[in-house]
């Protein structure tokens, strides 16, 4: 796990192919630009989320939970590998 965005953007795919699961902390990140004003609203916080999913990262690990889960069952096909992990109580 890293707080870092990795500067090849295929590295996920090259994981990905070797059966790993990308995880990316936001905690120290977005949530925490969120936290302070620097993100300006939920919507970009959603925007910035889904961008790394659609990159290619797995799972995030945050400290807006809440927030997080909403925006990726947002775009998270039905039968995605992360989908099992999005269900709501």
């Amino acid at each position: 796990m890293t707080h870092t965005q990795p500067k090849e953007s295929d590295i996920y795919q090259l994981l990905h192919k070797q059966g790993v699961l990308c995880i990316v902390g936001v905690s120290r990140t977005l949530d925490r630009e969120f936290a302070t004003g620097k993100i300006a609203g939920r919507r970009l916080l959603t925007e910035k989320y889904q961008d790394l999913i659609r990159a290619g990262v797995d799972i995030l690990e945050a400290d807006l939970g809440v927030e997080a889960g909403q925006a990726l069952q947002q775009i998270l096909p039905g039968n995605n590998r992360q989908r099992k992990y999005l269900k709501a109580p």
